[in-house]
């Protein structure tokens, strides 16, 4: 799937579908078919809001035996008839989401997802449930995940995400925050994009991040140039009250800031899509590691652009959605 990712051909919905492999294996689910290692737990939804259209927020009570490592996923599992006692493969159906959690979190009895709603039947039941509802879940899975004592020497982090896309990226960007001051000298990279300023998932808890971890910046992209040009005669206007030391990062729009600057702001928004320019202008660093998530055209675009600026293949870890 990525470039020390290996999963066995197999749909997953809303962002998993295995493209490349090489090195480790991990359990694969098709609708249908049973987890072939690992233990299955049950979870209670305790929340469940509406982030942006077909996208749901869910929160999910676990037990605090629960572990994964961030960027992980989780296979969910939901029932025809809502009777979990029977869990024969026609009772139930299986999906595989990426937990936006932290591990830490997950330590408390509580794991997250951001789901967005498909053809595919998982996602459809998903949006249906209701706090109180049951499923149950295993994991985490993949190799698509960071973790200190993965990348012990790492000191640059990027996270090139698009739309929906950003789900394990927010879990990893959670974690380093919740490190603190052991990851105070890695510098991490956000970059999302999304075609409309309401589709940037999770826009307002990021910023607040930025605004406490000096090492942690942002970039959001906005593709579609009418939106943009929305978004930004509102932060013109905005910008023209007056400021608090919470609005101390600068929020000005790539247009006000231009691209050769933004790697000397710690957030910024810039119109079109994550291009070479744009990488090449953050100076992410060739030695550091980069997360890529997204649709399959903008992942290999990407990694092109990696590639372009010196990044070697196994520095480079992606999964590809539809």
């Amino acid at each position: 799937m990525f470039a020390s990712v290996c999963r066995r051909p197999g749909w997953r919905p809303c962002l998993r579908v295995p493209i490349r492999c090489a090195s480790s294996s991990s359990a694969t689910k098709l609708h249908g078919t049973r987890q072939e290692a690992g233990t299955l737990v049950p979870a209670r939804i305790a929340e469940v809001r509406h982030l942006a259209p077909l996208i749901k927020y869910f929160a999910l009570h676990v037990p605090n035996t629960f572990t994964f490592r961030a960027g992980q996923w989780s296979d969910v599992y939901v029932f025809h008839d809502g009777n979990q006692a029977n869990v024969a493969p026609a009772n139930y159906m299986v999906g595989g989401f990426s937990m936006i959690s932290s591990p830490q979190t997950a330590r408390s009895g509580r794991v997250e997802f951001c789901i967005k709603r498909t053809n595919h039947p998982v996602t459809r039941h998903m949006h249906g449930l209701s706090c109180g509802d049951s499923v149950l879940i295993d994991g985490g899975h993949g190799d698509f995940y960071f973790s200190a004592e993965r990348f012990p020497n790492v000191k640059a982090i990027s996270l090139l995400c698009g739309g929906i896309g950003i789900t394990p990226l927010l879990s990893i960007v959670r974690h380093v925050a919740e490190l603190g001051d052991k990851m105070a000298d890695v510098q991490v990279t956000l970059l999302h994009s999304a075609r409309r300023p309401e589709e940037l998932l999770f826009k307002s808890e990021i910023e607040q991040i930025v605004r406490t971890h000096p090492n942690i910046r942002v970039v959001w992209t906005i593709t579609d140039a009418s939106a943009f040009q929305e978004y930004e005669a509102q932060s013109i206007a905005a910008s023209s009250g007056q400021r608090t030391p919470a609005d101390s990062v600068d929020s000005r729009s790539g247009s006000d800031v231009g691209l050769d600057s933004l790697r000397t702001n710690r957030e910024a928004v810039v119109p079109g899509r994550i291009s070479f320019d744009l990488l090449n202008s953050l100076h992410l660093g060739s030695e550091g590691v980069h997360f890529v998530c997204g649709p399959p055209e903008m992942v290999k675009n990407l990694v092109r652009s990696l590639h372009s600026l010196g990044v070697a293949d196994e520095q480079i870890q992606y999964e590809k959605w539809y």
